[in-house]
């Protein structure tokens, strides 16, 4: 993270009146968001562009002249511009980000079947705080592209399952985003609102979105329209 420019990237979303620090938990849910002045010294630098760190960082490890890497996109118009933008950003740092897009189908096998090599796109929800961690960092959760494993995640992932106390739920929930945040399986670039309407006619529906696995067709039977109040 230290050799992504995240501005640049919040500038490409139009995220820019959004928290710089927006990753794994919602800055605004205070209950298991940690600010960035909050977060431990070394998450702080994270959020600190400094591609010279950045290289010395990757000699360090072995790489004074960068790495080639694949990164996996669909050939949609945001996707290809964002993995450009993702190209060039990286070259300053050495690092050559050979770009894999594919059609929507095709990126999904790859996936969802974890066949993909070195990185991929991939948006994902976190108003929902405990599928955040439960799904991406948990070992074999279902979103945890990165194929992550943590051992204290995992035992705060039990926790928080368990949990019906939601002031403690939401602190092994704090707890885990800080730890995760820290070891960077993924980069949090910008926020995207979503916002859901519909027709004043429409009763019996109050914003809901995913019932089962990302549906809400079990919840169509009950809803009614107000044939009065659409005439």
């Amino acid at each position: 993270m230290i050799g992504t420019n995240l501005e640049v990237f919040r500038r490409f979303g139009r995220a820019e009146a959004f928290a710089l620090q927006c990753f794994p938990c919602w800055p605004g849910n205070p209950g298991v968001y940690t600010p960035l002045e909050e977060l431990p010294a070394e998450s702080r630098l994270l959020y600190d562009y400094n591609p010279d760190l950045a290289m010395d960082m990757l000699a360090t490890e072995g790489y004074p002249d960068g790495f080639e890497m694949d990164f996996y996109c669909t050939t949609d118009t945001e996707s290809m511009d964002f993995a450009a933008l993702l190209q060039n950003e990286w070259a300053k740092i050495g690092v050559t980000v050979n770009i894999v897009a594919h059609d929507y189908v095709t990126y999904r096998m790859y996936r969802d079947t974890f066949t993909y090599t070195d990185s991929i796109i991939c948006g994902t929800q976190i108003g929902n705080a405990t599928g955040s961690i439960l799904n991406l960092f948990k070992t074999g959760g279902w979103l945890n592209y990165s194929q992550y494993s943590n051992e204290r995640i995992d035992e705060l992932c039990v926790l928080i399952a368990a949990e019906l106390d939601p002031d403690v739920q939401d602190s092994y929930i704090k707890e885990a985003g800080v730890i995760a945040l820290n070891e960077v399986s993924n980069i949090g670039t910008y926020l995207i609102p979503q916002g859901y309407y519909w027709w004043p006619w429409v009763k019996n529906y109050y914003g809901e979105v995913s019932i089962t696995d990302g549906g809400f067709g079990e919840l169509i039977p009950y809803i009614w329209i107000d044939q009065d109040l659409k005439a």
